[in-house]
């Protein structure tokens, strides 16, 4: 059957989850075939890896013996995470920004080294002009330019989500308008 899993479609994958006793509406909320799969190995109570790739101590030690600061590991860590394209949009009368990525080795060792993108994404970002939104993880800080879609590691992108639902969210609580539970209607109407 595990052979059988990774050829299946999602909606195969969904049909089996229901035959193992799952109803038809939660087996719909699962989007990816790594979550249906996932959920047919608890069902069936087969064991269930991570879906997430988790480090051992060896690789661990190995990182922390390869670099020396805590910025050069998360450097490491970003570049080999996968890139997600996000737009940050502009405020008012902000500028596209403009980064560079840029590397301490000249241009002309740079031209003669046949570089892969996911070596060319190691470089740090500087900024050039324009608004630009600075995330630091770590130490490590890298700048993300706004009104342009650009690649940005996986924990980059989480950080800037995190920010603006923190930032969405704040004050609601004191709020004129907000709804007050204890007496059924908003904080003004309690107030009239």
């Amino acid at each position: 059957m595990n052979k059988d899993k990774n050829e299946l479609t999602k909606k195969e994958l969904r049909e089996s989850l229901v035959k193992l006793g799952t109803s038809k509406e939660e087996a719909d909320l699962f989007n990816t075939r790594d979550q249906l799969i996932a959920m047919i190995k608890v069902k069936s109570k087969e064991k269930v890896s991570s879906l997430k790739e988790t480090e051992s101590p060896a690789e661990r030690r190995e990182l922390k013996n390869k670099y020396t600061t805590k910025v050069d590991i998360m450097r490491e860590k970003l570049a080999n995470q996968s890139k997600i394209r996000i737009k940050l949009p502009l405020e008012g009368k902000e500028q596209v920004g403009v980064v560079k990525r840029v590397c301490e080795l000249s241009k002309e060792t740079l031209k003669n080294m046949n570089l892969t993108m996911s070596e060319k994404n190691k470089f740090d970002t500087v900024h050039i002009s324009g608004a630009v939104e600075p995330v630091t993880l770590n130490g490590y800080r890298t700048f993300v330019p706004k009104g342009i879609y650009f690649e940005v590691p996986e924990q980059v992108a989480d950080s800037l989500d995190e920010a603006d639902r923190n930032t969405s969210s704040a004050g609601k609580d004191i709020l004129f308008d907000r709804f007050d539970e204890e007496t059924g209607r908003t904080v003004k109407e309690s107030m009239t």
